[in-house]
């Protein structure tokens, strides 16, 4: 299997593919041949190596390396069905691939001498190494409106230079012009289908070709109700770069969503991240609380509303989408969460995209100068280890004082 990863330069956006790489753990010397029996059992690729590792408890173990991520999930399966224990198994092979690199955010890499002419740039076996860079990043907002059934009414989309909304024409209003307020913020283009709908929002979002996807619950909702509706309409969901797809999948109490060469940040997930709290993360509220206005909609029943709209007052509706790519756009302007995301990443390594995170973060630094002195991290007890009881707080003694030193560890 390989890494593909999407760089964003100062002049263009590349694709780096990697060598070959292997997902990878550990395990003790003692039941190597064990592990090398259950992976015959299964029909699982596997090479064992002595590579000098041990634990922390000074056993020694081997280095195990599968073909393919769905060995390594059977391996760990039937491992933990006979006792046997593995390190590391969980480590994603890309995560693994930058962390033993040492890059976090920027990376350095050899390119071809015509690299600034090439409009799809894609570099096979790229050479990485750690740098320090800072770019810019180009963002859209995006917003859609639909009933219960999903079936979509219109997508807004806010970004530098581009302020669009596309509406599905509602029966009663076809064969008429619908146009929006003459000092509107935005342009509303009708269409006759929902096919139309979402042929128009993928032209519109690849022909701008932002580095990053924004919006407010975007993952949970917009991208996997486009998914959705893209799937019903047989149509690709080809909102990636160089034409590629774009998958949006469920995991635990998460919608994971790829997007090949872009970055897709909810605004909530964000927010959260910067530890800001709220009574409630609606955007209504988190707009009234920084920014001081509300969305257009206060109905109680909101979708009620917006359907009546829809077939009633199809601008009004459209006034209401766009006022929401705004607000998040504006909330983004606001608390700098792109900036701040931007920094975690060349910090801890972690995706611009991916919620909390601490653990992973720390896992990134950390692993990596273990395996230098030929460790490898333990694991943790199934009954989840020692209970922490909290530090002692002594009595305090008011006054100023030099050279404080301040222990709290946060993650």
């Amino acid at each position: 299997m390989y890494v593909e990863l999407w760089v964003k330069t100062p002049s263009s956006t590349a694709r780096l593919i990697s060598s070959p790489q292997y997902p990878t753990c550990f395990v003790s010397v003692d039941h190597a041949n064990d592990l090398r029996n259950i992976a015959e059992r299964i029909s699982a690729k596997i090479s064992v190596s002595d590579d000098g590792f041990h634990t922390l408890e000074q056993v020694p173990v081997a280095t195990v390396k599968t073909a393919t991520e769905s060995h390594m999930h059977q391996l760990r399966q039937h491992a933990q069905e006979s006792s046997i224990v593995l390190y590391e198994a969980d480590i994603r092979v890309a995560d693994r691939y930058l962390m033993e690199r040492f890059v976090y955010g920027a990376v350095e890499f050899l390119a071809p001498q015509d690299f600034d002419d090439t409009p799809q740039i894609v570099i096979e076996n790229a050479q990485i190494r750690p740098c320090q860079f800072r770019t810019t990043f180009t963002s859209l907002s995006i917003d859609i409106e639909c009933n219960e059934h999903e079936e979509l009414f219109s997508i807004a989309l806010a970004g530098e230079g581009l302020n669009v909304v596309l509406l599905l024409c509602p029966p009663r209003f076809v064969g008429q012009t619908l146009q929006g307020q003459k000092d509107s913020a935005y342009e509303l283009i009708t269409v006759e289908s929902e096919k139309a709908l979402l042929e128009a929002f993928f032209s519109y979002l690849t022909s701008y070709d932002p580095d990053i996807i924004l919006g407010w619950n975007v993952k949970q909702f917009d991208m996997a109700v486009l998914e959705r509706r893209a799937r019903a309409n047989s149509l690709k969901y080809a909102i990636g770069r160089h034409s590629r797809e774009a998958s949006v999948r469920q995991w635990e109490d998460q919608t994971l969503v790829d997007v090949p060469g872009r970055c897709v940040i909810d605004g909530i997930e964000a927010l959260k991240t910067m530890t800001y709290q709220f009574e409630s993360f609606s955007l209504d509220h988190v707009s009234e609380e920084l920014l001081g206005e509300n969305k257009l909609i206060q109905a109680a029943d909101k979708l009620e509303a917006i359907k009546r709209l829809y077939h009633s007052d199809p601008v009004a509706l459209a006034n209401y989408n766009f006022k929401d790519t705004e607000l998040a756009n504006r909330i983004q302007d606001k608390t700098q969460f792109i900036d701040f995301l931007a920094l975690r990443s060349i910090l801890t390594g972690l995706d611009m995209s991916r919620p909390g995170g601490s653990v992973a973060a720390f896992l990134n630094v950390y692993l990596p100068k273990l395996h230098r002195k030929s460790y490898v991290a333990g694991v943790r007890p199934e009954n989840g280890g020692l209970a922490s009881p909290g530090g002692y707080v002594m009595r305090s003694q008011p006054g100023l004082y030099k050279d404080v030193l301040v222990l709290s560890p946060r993650f």
